[in-house]
């Protein structure tokens, strides 16, 4: 017997990969085409695979969303640097969709499990020079 959920979610993990990594060769890089896929595979293991319904577009939108909030990627001081706007743009899709869909993948993860497993070489100095500045500020 063909277990259809099965198909389904290797067929949506395949697309989601190569979704998000043209959109990080294009606009972004490697290192980040990387950990979406990585993101990607990581959902695809879950229990209940999220991904499963929705959208396609909103779910790449929404991958690419989240690991770009852990690494500050809307920061314009840092490179490469992309804002959920344009995001949403190339996979024709609201900000506010991308934004949700980043939003329920984080909720999946705990907060310092998502940050330390999906952080950038870039945002981690970029995050540890944030630290020390408030240490010395306080």
């Amino acid at each position: 017997m063909v277990n259809t959920k099965k198909i389904l979610i290797e067929q949506r993990t395949k697309q989601l990969a190569e979704m998000t990594a043209q959109f990080c060769m294009e606009k972004l890089n490697e290192e980040y085409a990387q950990l979406c896929e990585k993101l990607v595979l990581k959902l695809s293991r879950k229990r209940d695979v999220p991904f499963t319904n929705g959208r396609i577009e909103s779910w790449a939108a929404g991958i690419i969303t989240a690991i770009g909030k852990v690494n500050f990627l809307s920061n314009t001081l840092l490179r490469p640097s992309v804002q959920i706007k344009e995001i949403a743009e190339y996979f024709h899709v609201s900000p506010v969709t991308a934004s949700a869909k980043a939003k329920e993948i984080q909720s999946l993860f705990s907060k310092n499990v998502f940050r330390k497993e999906f952080f950038c070489e870039n945002a981690k100095n970029f995050y540890n020079l944030k630290v020390t500045l408030l240490k010395a500020i306080r």
